[in-house]
């Protein structure tokens, strides 16, 4: 009896999650538009995926203080999460997901 109430919260949860990340997902989009304005905000924001800044800062291709400046600008945005280690952090969606694509000229 607790099994099958406890599986029908969470199925419950996982639909009410589902409607919140749609209605949401307009606001999400603009304020990623807002934030990421160049190629390397872009690329640094991509490859924040919980790993070290700096390997998010080698496969971005700037520095390692580049990338905790950018962390800690987005995370007060609530743009990122925190990624498990201390200091790490997440996207919360890849910018292609919303249309934000890379315009390159030079690396920035």
């Amino acid at each position: 009896m607790a099994e099958e109430l406890m599986r029908d919260i969470i199925a419950a949860q996982r639909e009410t999650n589902r409607w919140l990340r749609m209605l949401a997902w307009p606001a999400l989009s603009d304020a990623l538009r807002n934030a990421l304005r160049t190629a390397e905000e872009v690329r640094v924001y991509r490859e924040s995926d919980g790993r070290a800044s700096r390997d998010v800062a080698a496969a971005a291709g700037v520095s390692h203080t580049t990338v905790h400046n950018y962390w800690r600008r987005w995370a007060r945005a609530g743009l990122v999460e925190a990624a498990g280690a201390e200091g790490r952090y997440r996207h919360l969606v890849d910018p292609d997901d919303v249309g934000i694509e890379i315009q390159e000229r030079g690396r920035g």
